[in-house]
């Protein structure tokens, strides 16, 4: 996907820049009225199903696929830490490119605190906060099942930087230097996370088979004729047998491997990343304030109340996820 240009600036920018503000100030942070007025309302009432259901969803649909669990996760609290993971999970989504894709569709997607992965799989997880961590839940809910399989992923990403002045203005001459810092990021979160399903096990070789052994004859004609042809099967399809298709792709020509890996990540980006990701909300700015992509009637008649004029956002975050968390 092509690269951002224009400067936005999301809440939890105008966060950080309110915060780089009030140092520059001689004050240790904002007041937690105004850093708390920034920030989006967590999906609270009937509009919103809770977290817990949708990652047993999810853990079913991994069952059912033969893939492990990847868990973006979440912040227990709203704290400053929740904004940046949010941006940087969304960014690596939208902008990541096909080697991110691919490799997220190794495993079931799902946004959740550790303390839901604890309680939906009865899992033992490691000290410290990992941004994901992946999962074999293959016998999740079966009677005295050992505690599934977990590797955690670390990673060290700070906001980027403003592009501006201190007058608040876009600066030009900085959007390149900051696209790059955040384009690295993007390429450092792939890295660790293959390394992460490597560590786990869940190579293409292994998920391949686990896939494979859960489809029917009717879908592996599909997906045999999909590989060969490029028609036959549904971007569902190609998704749950992400593994098979970088397997088979593999044994192509050049001309007809590109053109299965190009279809495989049009059928992630349909499937996956333009959809709701189980646990999270999309968020997406419109240069003032932020809007939910799927708005309650409610989020609507805020969004049109917005006005602002606060700063600016670096490139790539126009489009970021909301981790849902509980406020103190």
């Amino acid at each position: 996907m092509p690269l951002a240009a224009p400067l936005r600036m999301t809440i939890f920018d105008r966060r950080s820049f309110l915060g780089s503000l009030f140092a520059a100030s001689g004050f240790a942070a904002a007041p937690d009225w105004l850093m708390a007025a920034m920030a989006p309302q967590d999906p609270q009432g009937p509009d919103e199903p809770d977290r817990l259901p949708q990652l047993r969803e999810a853990i079913q649909r991994a069952q059912a696929n033969g893939k492990p669990l990847f868990v973006f996760v979440a912040p227990e609290h709203v704290v400053p830490d929740r904004y940046s993971r949010g941006q940087w999970c969304g960014a690596w989504l939208t902008h990541g490119g096909p080697s991110a894709l691919h490799t997220v569709a190794m495993g079931e997607l799902a946004c959740a605190s550790l303390a839901e992965v604890v309680k939906a799989t009865g899992a033992k997880l490691p000290e410290g906060v990992p941004y994901f961590v992946v999962l074999d839940v293959a016998k999740v809910g079966e009677r005295d099942a050992p505690p599934p399989k977990v590797t955690p992923i670390h990673l060290e990403l700070e906001s980027p930087p403003q592009a501006m002045n201190d007058r608040g203005e876009p600066q030009p001459e900085q959007i390149a230097a900051v696209t790059s810092l955040i384009t690295a990021g993007l390429a450092k979160i792939t890295t660790a996370v293959q390394d992460g399903m490597n560590r786990h096990g869940a190579n293409v070789a292994s998920v391949a088979k686990a896939t494979m052994a859960r489809l029917d004859d009717t879908q592996k004609a599909q997906l045999a004729k999909w590989l060969a042809t490029g028609a036959g099967a549904s971007p569902e399809l190609v998704v749950r047998a992400a593994a098979e298709v970088r397997r088979g792709a593999a044994d192509l020509d050049e001309t007809n491997r590109k053109r299965v890996l190009d279809g495989l990540t049009a059928a992630i980006e349909q499937v996956v990343v333009k959809q709701r990701v189980p646990g999270s909300r999309w968020l997406a700015t419109g240069g003032c304030g932020e809007t939910y992509e799927d708005p309650t009637e409610a989020e609507k008649e805020r969004a049109s109340m917005i006005g602002c004029g606060m700063g600016v956002v670096p490139p790539l975050c126009e489009r970021f996820l909301d981790l849902w968390a509980v406020r103190k």
